[in-house]
């Protein structure tokens, strides 16, 4: 008791050292979220208000929006609600971590391990964000605390209790098949199932849950309007930022895989460790270990019989190497406390019994310390906003006086700064694709920004074939906003 207590103490004393972060600073798909909860919380259902038309929202799954929309009505802003929500499930999610690996590992191991989850840098970063995947981690470790309950005693009602946890994860991120197909891995072949009947019964049962699952999703992205079938429509594409690129083949495929994996390599191991940076000619040597471990541990962890946890790791990682685009800490979060039980278990495997103590001990030490650190850095710095996305706002705010369609980069953003309707610029160097945006949504500014590559690829080469004034009617460098008579 004492040690859960010290690890609670140690992630909110994280929490409240990382300020809180202004509108300015969030991403596309925080805004997102924020405005959909506002959306919900005004009565108007899951809708896209942002969008000329108001069409439904089916670009993420609706939990996460529902969970914040209930939260702004005791606190009435919807970043606050967002950041509330996040830094509770944050520490809950390690409440069931710590109570998981009591059931995995013992009670020592289990503190240890949860310390190592707590020193993560994703831990800090995610935690009070307005991103989904604090809300997902909590459900994904619930489904797999219910499964060692399972496993250990054979009850059907801890099996359901699991299945449901993961269902109600991919209500929140769709990642969360991942974690259904493990359990109907689990509970064909698992420890669950002590006779061939018994078994078979389990794995149609997760396969049910399954197809429950994908036939929910098909219904929700079936409503269409905003992000509805983005996932197929990227994985289909050779370059999914790109609307004429070629549907995706079997080299394109395996080339993305292969590119996302040195990426994954990276940022799984800089999940266990802030300064893998900082070793020099030692950095990649060390990540391979620690690699290396991981794998050993799933390996370990699925000769014991507990398959559940192993599965859902390798499975959530395969399916991230085809995600066409990479957002490394987000995407590995959900799984980051299986990450470090896979490098505990790999470490107890190699190790002799009497090292395991002073190594343990050397590890946490190095680990809290650094993170320690980095909760100092994090309280001593004000968030800023990146100069172009500052350029961004200002332009969009010349624009605040009276309604207005605008068509842009990042709509979401947008919309939340200045309360103007927007809609994305077509990924493509047809004229007619970027006409057509402009006559459906009615729009009445195109904004040509600085935020990446895509402006200078698709929408600045379209420009003179575009019904706009040829000055633009402001500018802030080299962001600037025409005017569409």
């Amino acid at each position: 008791m004492p040690g859960a207590l010290l690890l609670t103490a140690f992630v909110v004393a994280a929490t409240v050292c990382t300020p809180a972060r202004p509108y300015a600073v969030i991403s596309e798909d925080e805004a997102s979220y924020l405005l959909v909860a506002k959306a919900v919380r005004a009565g108007v259902g899951f809708t896209s208000t942002w969008t000329p038309g108001h069409p439904p929202y089916t670009r993420y799954p609706p939990g996460f929006p529902l969970v914040v929309a209930i939260t702004i009505s005791v606190l009435g802003d919807p970043l606050s609600a967002a950041r509330a929500v996040t830094t509770v499930c944050t520490l809950l999610g390690l409440a069931a971590v710590v109570l998981w690996l009591r059931s995995l590992l013992g009670r020592r191991a289990a503190l240890a391990c949860a310390a190592l989850v707590a020193c993560s840098p994703l831990l800090w970063r995610l935690s009070g964000s307005a991103l989904s995947e604090p809300l997902a981690q909590l459900l994904a470790i619930t489904s797999l605390l219910s499964g060692e309950r399972w496993g250990t005693t054979g009850r059907r009602r801890w099996a359901a209790a699991g299945l449901l946890a993961a269902l109600l994860s991919t209500a929140v991120r769709v990642a969360g098949v991942a974690l259904l197909a493990a359990w109907v891995l689990a509970m064909a072949v698992g420890r669950g199932g002590t006779t061939r009947r018994a078994r078979l019964q389990g794995g149609i049962a997760a396969g049910c849950a399954l197809l429950l699952s994908a036939g929910g999703w098909h219904l929700w992205t079936a409503r269409g309007g905003e992000g509805g079938g983005e996932y197929a429509r990227g994985l289909a594409s050779s370059d999914f930022r790109d609307l004429d690129a070629p549907p995706a083949s079997l080299g394109s495929l395996a080339r993305r895989a292969a590119e996302n994996a040195g990426r994954y390599a990276e940022g799984l191991s800089d999940a266990t460790f802030h300064h893998f940076g900082k070793l020099g000619p030692l950095e990649w040597p060390a990540r391979g270990a620690v690699l290396g471990l991981a794998l050993l541990g799933a390996i370990v962890l699925g000769r014991s019989g507990r398959l559940l946890a192993p599965a859902w790791f390798l499975a959530h990682l395969a399916m991230c190497l085809l995600l066409p685009d990479y957002e490394g800490g987000r995407y590995i979060y959900p799984v980051l406390p299986v990450l470090i039980v896979c490098v505990w278990e790999g470490g107890r495997a190699i190790l002799p019994h009497r090292a395991r103590l002073t190594v343990g001990a050397v590890v946490l030490l190095i680990l809290g310390g650094s993170a320690l650190r980095v909760a100092v850095a994090l309280g001593r710095a004000a968030p800023s906003v990146p100069p172009e996305m500052a350029r961004y706002l200002h332009v969009a705010r010349s624009l605040q006086w009276g309604p207005a369609v605008v068509v842009c980069r990042k709509p979401c953003v947008l919309a939340l700064a200045t309360g103007l309707s927007a809609v994305p610029y077509p990924f493509t160097r047809r004229p007619e694709a970027h006409l057509e945006c402009l006559r459906s949504s009615g729009a009445q500014w195109v904004i040509v920004d600085e935020l990446g590559t895509t402006a200078s690829t698709f929408l600045v080469p379209v420009l003179p074939a575009l019904p706009i004034v040829e000055r633009p009617y402001f500018a802030d460098e080299k962001t600037r906003a025409y005017r569409v008579p």
